[in-house]
């Protein structure tokens, strides 16, 4: 799923994608940061979920994972 942003950018929440298995956040985020609607997020700060849990961009993604992007939160 997309958020903030990253869904206005898009035009929609989610995107199913095929990616080959052990596919790095950091190389598909790459590979989505190429499409000319995401042109205004390129140099947003992100971070990472998969299957509902924080991760960072060396993360190897495998069958059936789902990868969150979104803008960091803050707030008190």
């Amino acid at each position: 799923p997309f958020f903030a942003q990253l869904k206005e950018a898009a035009g929609k929440e989610r995107l199913s994608l095929d990616v080959e298995e052990g596919t790095r956040i950091q190389d598909l985020v790459a590979r989505l940061m190429k499409e000319p609607y995401f042109s205004q997020c390129r140099d947003l700060p992100l971070v990472y979920a998969v299957n509902e849990t924080f991760e960072g961009v060396e993360k190897s993604l495998v069958d059936q994972d789902r990868l969150a992007i979104m803008l960091p939160m803050s707030g008190g």
